[in-house]
């Protein structure tokens, strides 16, 4: 079993190190373009500030075997996070990714 597992986080660790220049040049495109907007005088309703009325909160568990743990801990959070929104009395709709 350790052997499985270690082939799963190097795996893992993998998969985070190849994506690294995507969100790289993902960080500096949004950038570039939220420093276009602030220097402009652009009227494009998605970037007025408004009051926050409605949060979706993406909750992704996992799939795999020996997960259990971890999908418990996530669902803890996410329920965590929905009562203390629905006491900031916002309007919470829960986007549930896995099969737990």
């Amino acid at each position: 079993m350790k052997l499985v597992a270690a082939a799963n986080v190097r795996r893992a660790h993998e998969a985070v190190v190849n994506g690294r220049p995507f969100s790289e040049a993902l960080v500096e495109v949004l950038y570039n373009i939220n420093e276009q907007l602030q220097n402009e005088d652009i009227d494009i309703p998605l970037t007025k500030v408004r009051p926050v009325k409605k949060v979706a909160l993406v909750v992704c568990t996992g799939d795999r075997s020996l997960c259990g743990g971890f999908n418990n801990a996530i669902l803890k959070k996410a329920k965590a996070r929905n009562v203390v929104l629905k006491d900031l009395g916002l309007s919470c709709t829960v986007i549930s990714v896995g099969n737990n």
